[in-house]
C-alpha cells in the first residue's frame, strides 16, 4: 500500500499540530490504503529498494526485508538541504518519527552536493536510514521518484508490508 503527499514548493510549513495530525494520519491510512497506481509503467517500489543499498546511522547496509520485519511501516523521504521547505518539514517528520514505533524512514536525498547530502542527514536526520548520495542521485533514486510520481520536494511516500 503506498500513501503519499507532496508539497507544492510555495507552501510555507510550520511545525504546528495541523501538520503533525497529517503525518500521523498518514501513516494510520497505510494500514488501509490499496495501492492505486494504475500506471503499469511505473516501477515497482519493493524491487527497487531491494536493489537498493539502504544505510543506517552507521552506514551499514540493511535489507529492505529486515527493515520490514521490526517495522509496520516504511516512509521514503524525499527532500534537500538547498530547499528551505524542506528543513522545516523535514523537523515535523522527525517529531512524528519519535511518536511512531512502528515507522521507520528512509531518506532519498535530492541534494546539490555530497557535502550538503552529508550535513544534512548528520545534524537533521540521524536517526533515519538512507540512499547512499550516489544511489540516490542514481538510477535507483530515479526510478523511486517515478515509482511515488515525485513531482516536488519535500515529499513523503509511507508503505505498509504488502509494498
Amino acid at each position: 500500500a503506498v500513501v503519499s503527499t507532496q508539497s507544492t514548493g510555495n507552501t510555507k510549513l510550520k511545525m504546528n499540530a495541523k501538520y503533525l495530525l497529517l503525518l500521523t494520519t498518514l501513516v494510520t491510512l497505510a494500514l488501509c490504503q490499496t495501492d492505486d497506481r494504475d500506471d503499469d509503467n511505473k516501477p515497482d517500489i519493493r524491487t527497487i529498494l531491494e536493489g537498493a543499498t539502504i544505510q543506517d546511522k552507521n552506514g551499514e547496509a540493511m535489507s529492505l526485508d529486515a527493515i520490514l520485519e521490526k517495522y509496520e511501516h516504511v516512509a521514503l523521504y524525499f527532500s534537500g538541504l538547498w530547499c528551505k521547505t524542506c528543513r522545516t518539514f523535514t523537523s515535523t517528520v522527525n517529531h512524528v518519527y519519535s511518536k511512531q514505533k512502528q515507522l521507520q524512514v528512509i531518506w532519498v536525498s535530492e541534494d546539490r552536493t555530497e557535502d550538503d547530502y552529508d550535513w544534512y542527514y548528520l545534524y537533521l536526520m540521524n536517526r533515519w536510514y538512507k540512499l547512499p548520495y550516489d544511489e540516490a542521485k542514481g538510477d535507483i533514486g530515479d526510478q523511486l521518484r517515478k515509482a511515488v510520481g515525485l513531482k516536488y520536494i519535500p515529499t513523503v511516500t509511507i508503505l505498509n508490508k504488502e509494498l
